[in-house]
């Protein structure tokens, strides 16, 4: 996961808002809250959606755990 991280992050160079919601999802699940908040904020408030807001709420919780949902 750390090396998808890296590599997802360097494409953020040419894009800042490339891959925000992966990156997120990705530092969730490591445990790097502060940088999943990072990324998560760069998703603008009106192209967020459910999934967005869902990972929100677990970054606020410290919540490391994987996460099914349903659409």
């Amino acid at each position: 996961m750390t090396a998808l991280s890296d590599k997802l992050l360097a494409s953020q160079l040419s894009n800042p808002r490339a891959h925000a919601l992966d990156l997120a999802e990705l530092y969730r699940e490591l445990g790097r809250f502060d940088e999943a908040q990072l990324q998560i904020r760069k998703i603008p408030e009106d192209k967020a959606g459910i999934t967005s807001k869902l990972l929100s709420d677990l970054i606020d919780k410290n919540e490391i755990a994987l996460v099914r949902y349903r659409m």
